[in-house]
């Protein structure tokens, strides 16, 4: 499926689309070098596409009525502008962009609401926690005790937060380090899991964790570096491996006994040194960038969405509960003038 005006190609199997439908869910993922937002769902025809353009988008945060998108150095809401049950042009959701919270360039990963449906967020740039704060830029919330100061730059890459009772449970890190990019040496297995707020490591010697959810009794992750999904038991702490993946990992949303997980691209021609390399070409396979659906029971593939031909990252995935055929519209699309909401209740 072509995205006119884009060099955006979608592909899936003829699965997904009823996947999808029986879900009764759209996927919403971000390409932040390429600065697009997509939204994907279904109608009788098939897949539908929509997509809006924002500067380096990367978190999400998907709910029926609005989404959350941090983008280069702002925070980005995103309101639905039609109400259950109603309908425009064959779209049972219009999201519309409604604020952007200036937080200047602070590499948010990812973001999730709290318990009063405010953004909490992953400030990588900060190595910290931190909220939306009126008349700032933000507020810090916590980070990890082996940093020692707040201040700006990449220390220990913090990028992933997993909510519990709308509050953050456990975070990941590339690596337990306090010094400006150290990360960048422990990439293959400096890998960490922490507990919020006490800080203790639950889970070590992981390669480039990325995105902690809680699902079924278990914290799911990606190990990206070694190209797999797994789990980890909270009260043992030891990292179970489910399956391995074309590709770097990156982007999951747990539903039930599903999990839906996006797979990059090298941005040259390996991964630089990392585990993943070599699983690849012990398995014959190439990196792909796509969007899977995996069942969290057997460990198996149900459905791709590939997507191309200039797109080769994704940063995060997810899905809109109860919103089968959505419709973004970005900040600079000339329709925007055009879509208006009064409050008249």
């Amino acid at each position: 499926m072509d995205t006119p005006g884009r060099s955006l190609v979608l592909e899936s199997d003829d699965g997904f689309p009823h996947w999808l439908r029986a879900q009764n869910a759209s996927l919403v993922f971000t390409a932040y070098r390429t600065g697009e937002v997509v939204a994907v769902g279904s109608n009788d025809a098939g897949l539908t596409a929509s997509h809006a353009q924002l500067p380096r988008p990367m978190g999400i945060s998907l709910h029926r009525d609005r989404l959350w998108v941090a983008g280069h150095n702002r925070l980005w809401r995103f309101q639905n502008f039609l109400a259950p049950g109603q309908s425009h042009d064959g779209f049972d959701a219009i999201f519309v962009p409604q604020s952007a919270h200036v937080t200047g360039a602070l590499d948010i990963h990812d973001i999730a609401e709290d318990a009063t449906g405010a953004p909490v967020f992953v400030a990588t740039h900060l190595n910290a926690l931190a909220r939306l704060s009126p008349g700032f830029s933000y507020a810090p919330l916590w980070q990890p005790p082996f940093v020692t100061r707040h201040v700006l730059g990449d220390r220990c890459h913090l990028n992933g937060m997993a909510m519990e009772g709308g509050r953050p449970r456990f975070v990941t890190c590339v690596a337990a380090t306090d010094t400006p990019q150290g990360w960048r040496e422990q990439r293959v297995d400096g890998g960490v899991v922490l507990e919020v707020p006490s800080g203790k490591v639950l889970c070590a010697g992981l390669s480039m964790p990325h995105s902690p959810r809680l699902g079924g009794g278990r914290l799911w992750l990606l190990d990206s570096g070694t190209g797999r999904l797994g789990w980890i038991d909270p009260a043992g702490g030891d990292f179970t491996a489910l399956c391995t993946l074309p590709g770097f990992a990156r982007g999951l949303s747990v539903n039930g006994d599903y999990a839906v997980v996006g797979l990059s691209r090298p941005r040259a021609e390996n991964f630089d040194g990392l585990r993943l390399d070599a699983v690849l070409a012990e398995t014959g396979q190439e990196a792909i960038c796509a969007v899977l659906v995996i069942d969290l029971r057997r460990g198996e593939t149900l459905h791709r969405l590939s997507i191309g031909p200039d797109i080769e990252e994704i940063y995060d995935v997810g899905l809109i509960h109860g919103v089968r055929c959505p419709r973004l519209i970005g900040p600079d699309d000339e329709e925007l003038s055009f879509f208006i909401r009064p409050d008249v209740r």
